[in-house]
């Protein structure tokens, strides 16, 4: 009696062992692939991930088609990080200017930001600030700086207050997207 039951439990262990490895394999599958991660996320209603440097943006064409790259700066006018940022956002805008292969746009994220009024705060135009409503987007937090190629690739992301020395290389890198 006792070799039969011996037997069931090896059984019984066996394929506990084979399912833990399935739902391994599982898991590992899972994570490997993008298509199925995108699934999982959507289906579990996670947020997708922040911006990504060599990825699509998903933003509006209109918004960086025109020009070789596009600054694009994402604020909320009663955010005190942007406040402080304020300055270099500034500096971004100055470092830009009415450049033809380099366009910048400011990115209102909140529905109560006056257009006009941070567009004079920073020294833009006021057809140089655009409105979005950030939920189910790839933005994560305010003050974000996305710099994207004509076809809407991100080719540099800073997120929140940066340390001088990151806003001076950053103003450099925009210096040297521009024709000598």
């Amino acid at each position: 009696m006792r070799t039969a039951t011996d037997r069931a439990i090896r059984r019984a262990a066996l394929a506990a062992a084979i399912g833990v490895l399935l739902i391994v394999a599982a898991t590992v599958a899972a994570v490997m692939s993008a298509p199925l991660r995108a699934w999982t996320r959507a289906q579990l209603r996670w947020a997708p991930p922040s911006y990504q440097i060599g990825a699509a943006s998903t933003l509006p064409a209109d918004w960086h088609d025109a020009a070789d790259n596009t600054v694009l700066i994402f604020v909320t006018t009663g955010c005190d990080a942007c406040r402080r940022s304020l300055p270099f956002h500034q500096a971004i805008a100055g470092a830009v200017g009415a450049r033809a292969n380099l366009h910048l746009r400011v990115v209102l994220t909140s529905p109560g930001d006056d257009a006009a009024a941070y567009a004079a705060a920073i020294g833009v135009r006021a057809d140089q600030v655009a409105r979005m409503d950030p939920r189910g987007t790839r933005l994560r937090r305010v003050p974000t700086v996305l710099i994207v190629d004509r076809r809407g690739v991100v080719v540099e992301k800073k997120e929140g207050v940066l340390p001088e020395a990151e806003q001076h290389a950053l103003i450099e890198r925009l210096k040297g997207l521009l024709p000598l």
